[in-house]
């Protein structure tokens, strides 16, 4: 009886046994399905062909020579990335891009490695629209600014007020209305009224201050009352200031300058003799809000002066009102007709 005839699989190099009535014949591989063609039983000199050592074999499918020396080898790379996703590996995307055709089928080589696996590329946002920068800068820029201003509006400039001059007299041009002494390095900026029923008035401007006498629309009707309601005394007897019709006066004008200002208060207060008369005149110290938050120092003065009363408003910053405030005390004090 004949062996059995042994053969293998040129594409999958499976071990193939058969009867010997196969020999010379074409059978299907059981592995691969894959024709594979039996050798007529006298070129089966040896029914068990000696198995090919691993080393041998891998060195032998390492660098074929050829795409004919692969069994099955077309020579085509695409059949090699066969469904692969190349676009993960920096190839586009979903495509089956042949490589160069020195590479053959077979196993892959440090001559060709794949690239390492990167991790999922992150979306780029869009940049900035360049007017929505330059927005954001100038907006910065402007809240800079304005609070720059305000500290140096606080400060009241960099150099502490120049000391007043000496005092000179001012008459308002119509007469019977006020005088006052004014330091000579000031100027009078605004002067007018006294005709027509028009309220006389001026402003008077030197370095780090500013006074402003206007008569009060009140005035001739509080000095007709403080004529004709005049308190008697014992002799010797002094009166009370809160009894002395300018204390009256002055604290019903206090409304009028309060309106012009924010964060308006007065601290004490006190009676004086102007040039106009005995117990003519009262002022008090006053703080308030200026512009982009600047504060503001001064004197308010109230001066009856005959039948009218004027209210004097002395302003500067906190720093130069030790330094001005006895020269606003010598301008009420010098208040007259």
């Amino acid at each position: 009886m004949s062996a059995a005839i042994v053969t293998r699989c040129p594409d999958c190099a499976k071990a193939i046994k058969l009867k010997p009535s196969f020999a010379g014949r074409k059978v299907k591989c059981p592995g691969c399905g894959g024709p594979v063609q039996v050798p007529a039983e006298a070129d089966a000199a040896d029914p068990r062909p000696a198995k090919a050592s691993p080393a041998k074999t891998k060195a032998k499918r390492k660098r074929p020579t050829s795409p004919a020396d692969e069994p099955g080898g077309s020579g085509n790379s695409g059949e090699l990335f066969a469904g692969l996703d190349l676009g993960k590996y920096g190839h586009e995307s979903g495509s089956q891009k042949a490589l160069p055709a020195r590479v053959n089928k077979g196993p892959l080589t440090d001559e060709h490695p794949i690239p390492a696996e990167r991790g999922p590329k992150k979306e780029e946002k869009p940049p900035t629209p360049m007017p929505v920068v330059l927005g954001i800068i100038g907006g910065s820029l402007l809240v800079l600014m304005l609070a720059a201003g305000g500290a140096l509006w606080a400060l009241a400039g960099a150099q502490p007020a120049e000391p007043p001059g000496p005092l000179v007299r001012f008459e308002h041009p119509e007469p019977r209305q006020f005088s006052i002494d004014v330091p000579d390095n000031w100027e009078t900026t605004k002067v007018g009224g006294g005709v027509g029923g028009r309220p006389s008035f001026a402003t008077f401007e030197g370095p780090g201050g500013e006074v402003q006498v206007r008569r009060s629309p009140s005035g001739s009707l509080f000095g007709d009352i403080a004529g004709a309601g005049d308190t008697q005394l014992a002799p010797g007897e002094e009166m009370p200031e809160e009894l002395t019709p300018i204390f009256t006066q002055h604290d019903a004008t206090k409304s009028q300058v309060e309106s012009n200002f924010s964060n308006y208060s007065e601290t004490g207060g006190e009676n004086f003799d102007p040039r106009a008369g005995k117990d003519n005149g009262r002022r008090s110290v006053f703080t308030a809000s200026g512009t982009l938050g600047g504060q503001i120092t001064g004197l308010r003065g109230t001066v009856r002066v005959g039948n009218e009363t004027f209210t004097v408003v002395m302003q500067c910053s906190p720093r130069d009102f030790p330094t001005l405030r006895p020269v606003y005390e010598k301008m009420l004090d010098s208040m007259g007709n």
